[in-house]
């Protein structure tokens, strides 16, 4: 089944084969209910550090929280939370129907530009991704001025849904394996590449 990808790793690869791609999901899966309108309580609102543990995490800022499931271990790498801003920033702008500032501050313009092409896809198209995204980050491994954080996202959780709030193509019911570039660009983190690094085990989030 060909379908567009509305996550960012998927979107990238989709790109370069025209911004469609085979159907890899699971092939018993079916058009699940967008879990946009469900309220997340997994992702406190201040930032302020604790008294008896690591700081907060904190919302985003444009209607999509990317919620860390082990983000105390990753509370205070700068890499990690530059990262989840810049997910954040990239889901929120599909909603909003326009770049949020965010966008452009989070990603190098090499992504900048292969993102907003998938991005005015589903704005032609009235698609729209959920508020929450569920992802526990794997690794953080920094070499001068660059860091690769690679991460595991719930795939249902990290799409395009249509008006109806269904899955637009075929359901990806499983944690999607990602690799992403971060460079300090003047002081301040950037997203400069990402890959798709296959599939993580387990099940579905709690």
């Amino acid at each position: 089944m060909t379908r567009h990808r509305g996550h960012l790793i998927g979107l990238v690869a989709a790109l370069t084969l025209g911004l469609t791609a085979c159907g890899g999901g699971d092939p018993s899966a079916q058009s699940s209910t967008s879990p946009s309108s469900s309220p997340s309580t997994s992702a406190p609102t201040s930032t302020a550090p604790s008294p008896t543990g690591p700081p907060a995490q904190p919302k985003g800022k444009y209607g999509v929280t990317v919620d860390i499931l082990n983000w105390d271990k990753y509370a205070t790498d700068s890499a990690v939370l530059a990262y989840k801003r810049a997910a954040e920033a990239f889901q929120g702008s599909a909603n909003l129907g326009h770049l949020a500032p965010g966008f452009t501050q989070s990603f190098a313009k090499p992504m900048q530009r292969k993102l907003v092409s998938g991005l005015q896809f589903g704005w032609t198209h009235h698609l729209h991704m959920p508020k929450t995204v569920k992802a526990r980050v794997v690794a953080s491994r920094s070499r001068g001025a660059t860091t690769t954080v690679v991460d595991c996202a719930w795939g249902p959780t990290y799409g395009y849904y249509d008006s109806h709030d269904k899955w637009y193509g075929t359901p990806e019911r499983y944690w999607l394996r990602e690799s992403w570039t971060l460079r300090k660009v003047g002081g301040q983190w950037k997203v400069t590449a990402g890959k798709s690094a296959g599939k993580c085990a387990g099940g579905a989030p709690q």
